[in-house]
């Protein structure tokens, strides 16, 4: 199980602004996924299957003008896990995610 947080002020990153960034509501990027163990004996690593969620949110205001950003991604992942420096405490994998991204603006 994962709880990411990602960093950046907006959908542009951390790059530039076109408003003050007193004017500027966002909420960092926010996911969740579960992955569990589910083929074993593939070689020296295990294969595992998952899902993944994840959210954010961006909106700024300047005068009368405004925009609000919002997306939602729904996936599901799979990776292959080896204990790449045979230490029980790390887990050293490579993945791939696939699913959907639904951004909105208003």
């Amino acid at each position: 199980m994962n709880v990411g947080l990602g960093i950046g002020l907006n959908y542009s990153g951390l790059g530039y602004q076109y408003v003050a960034l007193s004017n500027v509501n966002t909420l960092p990027a926010i996911s969740l996924s579960y992955e569990k163990g589910s083929f074993a004996g593939v070689g020296p690593g295990i294969i595992s299957l998952g899902s993944l969620l994840g959210c954010k949110r961006y909106s700024w205001h300047s005068g009368e003008y405004k925009g609000a950003w919002r997306g939602l991604i729904v996936a599901v992942r799979s990776a292959y896990h080896y204990n790449l420096f045979h230490n029980p405490r790390l887990d050293t994998y490579a993945g791939l995610s696939l699913g959907v991204r639904r951004k909105k603006y208003r």
